[in-house]
């Protein structure tokens, strides 16, 4: 298996939080419990809820509208949102 080293800082709370589920026999060890959280993470996004994913894709869309009108000027773009949200809402 391929592997990476990934370095993180934490709030000091949260370690102690893994070091007692590490103590209590849940994990092996830090890593083993940062791995499952990740995959944990990355499971629940591959299946995000169907009208979440609609609603990214629908804001997705908009901000591509925006940024075309704006000539591929992403700052511009939001800009140019915003003035229309504050205009019509």
């Amino acid at each position: 298996m391929n592997e990476t080293t990934v370095s993180v800082r934490a709030p000091v709370g949260l370690v102690k939080e893994v070091d007692r589920l590490v103590g209590e026999g849940i994990y092996k060890n830090r890593t083993d419990m940062i791995v499952h959280s990740m995959r944990k993470n990355v499971e629940e996004h591959r299946q995000e809820h169907p009208e979440t994913l609609k609603l990214r894709k629908a804001k997705e869309g908009i901000m591509q509208d925006y940024i075309r009108k704006a000539k591929g000027d992403r700052n511009k773009a939001i800009d140019m949102l915003f003035d229309d949200v504050e205009k019509n809402y």
